[in-house]
């Protein structure tokens, strides 16, 4: 990334001009033209360019007015720690964060003369099977082995059974449940698609994926998280009650009492303001919010601040200007339900 300094708005709108840049980040209170006065030129100019606004201290209702006439894209609260930051760049830039890896996966069709690879994809992948769309027409009971190649690291290879199988035009979307895995490949599978551990200097960050449920199992990862954790559960994209019980008893049976929640995903706050005990000891730095525009129904998710809201006198979400209309963003929830986790919560 190339990074331009700027000392006014004026000297960004300026640059924001020539350089067109991906995206702005402002002081909101600047002196010669205000951030916000500045994000909405820059925003005219450059419908593409991500805005975010920097405040300072206790949001008030004046600045939230302002937030909104903007147009600004998200806002954040000074002073902030670096992971944040990274976060709020990598989503507003639409680029992966950390934990988010990639792999690609080959499929064979085992027979009596050795295997023979076949065209598709995988849709979903747990430690106990597959979801794929094959291109062309495969039976239940068939053999499959796919091999999968995780970003920067050597490929695992595991025999999977086709246990179900519905024909599609040109081809067949099955479910397939891995055979005889072993305890190595089952670990790897884990990381994979359930969590990824990224060691810090002072923190260590925790990556949750997928689904939680009774097929989800925190065993393997409860003994190696020591010292102060950062839960990032942008991932998580579905919680069901059993699965709740599941992560509520880890976070119980957790060592550890310095823990945060960051990039909170819709599945997870909506377990978190309607269950006790899904954010265990814990304090949520930040979270995504469904919003609409109240003029041409756009939806989009937000990645919000807690402090952003929890600083409020209201303890009401941000409200923002539409990307593709002049109307406004708003929560598209009940904010006493949606927000209903931040009950508990404080400012910092």
């Amino acid at each position: 990334m190339e990074i331009l300094v700027v000392t006014s708005g004026l000297q960004a709108i300026e640059i924001a001009r020539r350089e067109r840049p991906a995206l702005a980040m402002l002081d909101a209170e600047l002196g010669d033209l205000s951030g916000y006065e500045a994000g909405r030129a820059i925003k005219h100019a450059n419908e593409e360019c991500r805005v975010v606004l920097v405040l300072s201290g206790k949001i008030n209702a004046r600045q939230m007015r302002l937030v909104t006439e903007s147009g600004c894209d998200e806002v954040l609260l000074a002073p902030t720690a670096a992971d944040q930051l990274y976060d709020v760049v990598a989503v507003q830039l639409k680029l992966p964060r950390r934990g988010a890896q990639r792999y690609a996966v080959d499929v064979a069709v085992l027979g009596r003369d050795g295997h023979r690879p076949i065209g598709g994809r995988v849709t979903n992948l747990s430690v106990d099977g597959a979801r794929l769309i094959l291109h062309e027409r495969i039976d239940d009971g068939a053999t499959l082995r796919l091999e999968i190649q995780p970003e920067g690291e050597p490929p695992i290879a595991i025999e999977a059974v086709v246990v179900w199988a519905q024909a599609r035009e040109r081809g067949t979307v099955v479910g397939a449940a891995f055979d005889g895995i072993s305890p190595t490949a089952r670990r790897h599978l884990a990381r994979l698609t359930q969590w990824d551990i990224i060691q810090g200097a002072d923190r260590t960050r925790v990556v949750l994926r997928g689904d939680i449920t009774e097929a989800t199992r925190f065993d393997d990862l409860a003994p190696v998280l020591i010292g102060r954790i950062d839960f990032d559960m942008s991932q998580v994209t579905y919680m069901n009650s059993i699965g709740v019980r599941e992560w509520i008893d880890f976070l119980g049976r957790l060592p550890i009492r310095d823990y945060e929640f960051h990039a909170c995903s819709i599945a997870f706050v909506l377990q978190a303001s309607l269950v006790d005990g899904v954010l265990g000891i814990g304090e949520v730095v930040s979270f995504f919010a469904p919003y609409v525009c109240e003029d041409c129904d756009q939806q989009e998710e937000r990645l919000l601040q807690a402090t952003n809201v929890l600083t409020t006198g209201t303890r009401r979400p941000p409200v923002f200007g539409c990307s593709r209309c002049d109307g406004r963003l708003v929560l598209d929830d009940f904010p006493e339900r949606y927000l209903a986790f931040l009950r508990g919560l404080r400012v910092a």
